[in-house]
């Protein structure tokens, strides 16, 4: 089959969607698919040196990222625009796959559909425009969301396949009225070659590692808080490495409040991410209420797949929760409950042991679940059941043909 794929970060950029999308299309080229990937140019967290996957990549013209308001909307908007106009001219793919960076990219993935008889697969990464609506961004029930989850629904429901990230996603999309008969739920994955071994435990102190994205959909306020609550604690002290909009506003009062047990690390790069995860004795994750399905914190794999555990901090119907109880691998923590939070950390600091346990069980359940050979897989075969678009068409033309005057279908 020739499969189009869109998606505004793609290879090298390190953005969590640009690697997931990058594992996918490397396994489809394997197996002798066609593969071409419309992108725009590398820009929101940095290029890895990983080698150039085996496809056509067909840049879109874009406005470069920015993370303020203005230069991200401009970014997404012009690639958007770009991305639509390509998708008019290709007319012999088989099966369109869009992502969701920037919002509303399914109307490419439909416009190939309209057009040209391309199935049309939406792999959601993020709900729009519900998270917008979740962090506060975008107005409830103003003229614009409106618009927005008017546009985003309508084009969701056109779609064959979406593919989502966890029950809570599936659950949040079929309440906005898609047919749950077409919605599967694919997790995201890692991969096993993180894994570096058990880090060497120094028995005075409590390694909790927050890495990647800090962003608006992200509890920061219940940890900023436990933070300070374990200033004089010198069993723990907790990293945050990476980026996003909230790691300013952290390291400021950080700052502020003059506390020592908090480190601030770069973004780790993809060929040093096993041992920036490796080096701690637990992850943290954290999502805000009422996030839970809109959103699906993707840093929980490269953990498991590091054998550390997970401390979440969310709710308790969100895919991370679900996964720590489904595993046993780690702990959840309401958001808002800073002494229950405070309380966990101290108690890990005490049993090294526990620790040890949970991130045992965590890499098991990776290797039985979210290995990136086995996930790319399952989704190469969920493909499968998709009907590509010359299928499609000789469909058409057979049920054309028999309705012609002299067939023998034709009625009299």
């Amino acid at each position: 089959m020739k499969i189009v794929a869109f998606n505004q970060f793609f290879w090298p950029d390190q953005a969590a969607t640009s690697q997931l999308l990058t594992d996918f299309a490397r396994k489809l080229a394997a197996e002798g698919h066609g593969v071409v990937v419309i992108c725009g140019a590398a820009g929101y967290a940095g290029a890895g040196s990983t080698d150039r996957p085996p496809v056509t990549i067909r840049a879109a013209p874009t406005v470069p990222f920015s993370r303020s308001v203005a230069g991200r909307v401009a970014s997404y908007a012009s690639y958007l625009v770009s991305a639509s106009w390509r998708a008019i001219w290709i007319r012999d793919a088989d099966v369109a796959i869009t992502m969701t960076t920037p919002p509303l990219l399914s109307l490419a993935g439909n416009l190939m559909k309209g057009l040209h008889g391309a199935a049309h697969v939406v792999w959601e990464m993020d709900v729009y425009p519900e998270i917008a609506t979740d962090v506060g961004a975008l107005r409830r029930g103003s003229l614009l969301e409106r618009l927005v989850r008017g546009v985003a629904h309508r084009s969701r429901n056109a779609a064959d396949r979406v593919w989502v990230l966890g029950e809570c996603m599936r659950s949040r999309i079929a309440a906005t009225g898609c047919d749950p008969a077409r919605i599967e739920v694919h997790e995201n994955w890692s991969t096993a070659g993180l894994y570096q071994g058990p880090v060497e435990r120094d028995p005075a102190r409590l390694c909790v590692l927050y890495s990647g994205n800090l962003g608006r959909s992200h509890d920061v306020a219940t940890l900023q808080q436990a933070l300070v609550a374990l200033r004089h604690d010198p069993r723990i002290e907790v990293q945050i490495a990476g980026g996003g909009s909230e790691r300013a506003g952290l390291e400021s009062a950080v700052r502020a409040e003059g506390l020592t047990n908090v480190r601030f690390l770069p973004y780790a790069s993809y060929q040093d991410l096993g041992r920036v995860l490796s080096s701690a004795h637990v992850g943290l994750v954290t999502l805000r209420d009422g996030c839970e399905g809109a959103v699906v914190p993707s840093k929980v794999y490269g953990l498991m797949a590091c054998g550390r555990p997970v401390l979440f901090v969310g709710p308790a119907t969100a895919t991370p929760a679900l996964t720590i109880d489904r595993f046993d691998c780690g702990w959840r923590v309401a958001c808002g409950d800073v002494t229950g939070l405070v309380d966990r950390l101290t108690s890990l600091a005490a049993n090294p042991e526990l620790v040890r346990q949970a991130g045992d069980r965590a890499r098991a359940a990776f290797l039985a679940h979210y290995d990136r050979e086995g996930a790319v897989e399952r989704l190469c075969r969920a493909l499968d059941g998709v009907t590509p678009a010359a299928t499609r068409r000789a469909a058409r033309l057979s049920r054309s043909s028999s309705t012609q005057p002299g067939s023998p279908n034709a009625s009299s």
